[in-house]
């Protein structure tokens, strides 16, 4: 017998409020995978980037996310380091309080590349999370916290 599950994939997630209710969250609570690519850390630490646009949202929206039923939370992408290590650090901690599996940051490079698993309609489902949009500084290293970074090679 084949297992099957629901997967519902969201792009990016600007969560910098409450989320209020919507017909819209019922999607999302009845599949068994969603996941999200989350756009901005979740955080009320660090110092805001220097760059033109510093996005965050409180860290009570991780709780609300679960509410609506986001399972996991893809992290690696061109805001995740907006607030520097703190706001990475306080997002995953408050992603991993509320239930929500993530992947794509992390203290080194090995844990930013790590898969996050995720139960789903008897399945266990492994998600990635990689950026090629690496702002200078925020790629993880070998002993050096940050996103994953994948690089890609652009010419004109």
């Amino acid at each position: 017998m084949v297992e099957t599950a629901t997967l519902l994939a969201l792009g990016d997630w600007m969560a910098e409020h409450a989320l209020g209710e919507s017909p819209f969250y019922d999607l999302i609570a009845a599949s068994d995978l969603s996941l999200a690519n989350l756009e901005a850390p979740l955080t009320d630490r660090g110092h805001p980037a220097d760059k033109t646009v510093a996005m965050k949202g409180p860290p009570e929206v991780a709780a609300e996310l679960a509410r609506v039923g986001l399972k996991a939370a893809t992290l690696a992408n061109n805001h995740a380091m907006d607030f520097g290590v703190e706001g990475m650090r306080q997002t995953r901690a408050v992603l991993g309080a509320a239930g929500i599996a993530h992947c794509g940051t992390g203290e080194t490079l090995e844990e930013a590349m790590a898969p996050a698993f995720v139960e789903a309609g008897g399945l266990r489902v492994g998600v990635l999370s990689f950026s090629s949009t690496l702002p200078i500084g925020t790629a993880a290293g070998p002993r050096r916290p940050g996103m994953a970074p994948i690089p890609v090679l652009s010419s004109y």
